[in-house]
């Protein structure tokens, strides 16, 4: 079962939902021209594209039958209910923003537990660490090869230990939650985010 995010993850995941949603207040238009980079939405992930699947599916058309709607089936119910219940195309949008900025901050969380478990994980071993079947380390044997390989005037290579870099898990988070690509990616309603939340 996965532990409740800590104080430090809730600060940070409230900070870039309220940072989302200020940018989508008060940057329509720069939101508007995000959309429309291939870099951050693509046939296959724009959320323009995906309106114009919804109205299509209202309308009674089959939105796969021409070359506009490319989403997965399961997001037609979800945002056709998302914008009964709504009601407004104004109330709308907010809410689609706000579920945007809370997908990226899920996804955040998974990274967290993802790194948890990984710190709780017994240390790596390094190369020189392995026995093989001998008795013998690995690291003698490679050290012992590369000395045998190896010019008498010339120094033999010395082969890097391990040197995983053991970020906080909620630095991790950090870094995600405030990449500008992540950010920008969202400001663009890229529907990307819950194919990585899946």
């Amino acid at each position: 079962m996965p532990s409740l995010p800590s104080g430090r993850f809730q600060r940070l995941a409230l900070s870039a939902i309220l940072l989302r949603l200020a940018l989508y207040h008060w940057g329509p238009p720069l939101a508007h021209q995000l959309a429309d980079r291939i870099e951050l939405a693509t046939p296959l992930t724009s959320y323009k594209r995906l309106t114009e699947g919804l109205f299509l599916h209202g309308a009674g058309f089959d939105p796969y039958d021409g070359h506009v709607f490319f989403q997965p089936a399961l997001y037609l119910p979800l945002f056709s209910l998302l914008y009964r219940v709504t009601g407004t195309r104004a109330v709308a949008d907010g809410v689609v923003a706000l579920l945007f900025a809370v997908m990226d901050v899920l996804v955040a969380y998974q990274l967290v537990a993802i790194a948890r478990a990984k710190w709780r994980r017994e240390p790596v071993r390094t190369l020189e660490d392995a026995e093989l079947s001998g008795g013998q380390k690995a690291g003698e044997l490679v050290k012992a090869t590369v000395d045998a390989d190896a010019e008498p005037d010339s120094p033999a290579p010395a082969f890097p230990e391990d040197i995983n870099l053991r970020l906080q898990p909620e630095t991790l988070a950090l870094l995600y939650l405030f990449n500008p690509l992540t950010l920008f990616s969202c400001l663009a309603r890229s529907t990307l985010i819950f194919n990585s939340f899946a």
